[in-house]
């Protein structure tokens, strides 16, 4: 259980993460600071997101591989 809870954590944290730096770009480009173009600030808001469903579905995978050792291994000690 405190795997999970630590996962989750994990994700909602990384999500969080993603979420200030694409704020970030997006003020950057309203004050005109820095000349993005659409396009560009397009490309990095999908990369963002792709990456943030990267982590979570890797954190999902280590969970269930994890999960999936230690029902094994109690399946084994039951035997």
């Amino acid at each position: 259980m405190q795997k999970e809870t630590t996962v989750l954590l994990l994700c909602v944290l990384v999500l969080f993460a993603d979420g200030i730096c694409f704020w970030q770009t997006l003020n950057l480009w309203q004050e005109a600071e820095i000349n993005l173009s659409k396009f560009f600030l397009s490309a990095i808001a999908i990369l963002q997101i792709l990456l943030a469903f990267l982590i979570v579905w890797l954190s999902y995978f280590l969970l269930r591989k994890t999960r999936f050792k230690q029902f094994r291994k109690l399946k084994v000690e039951q035997s």
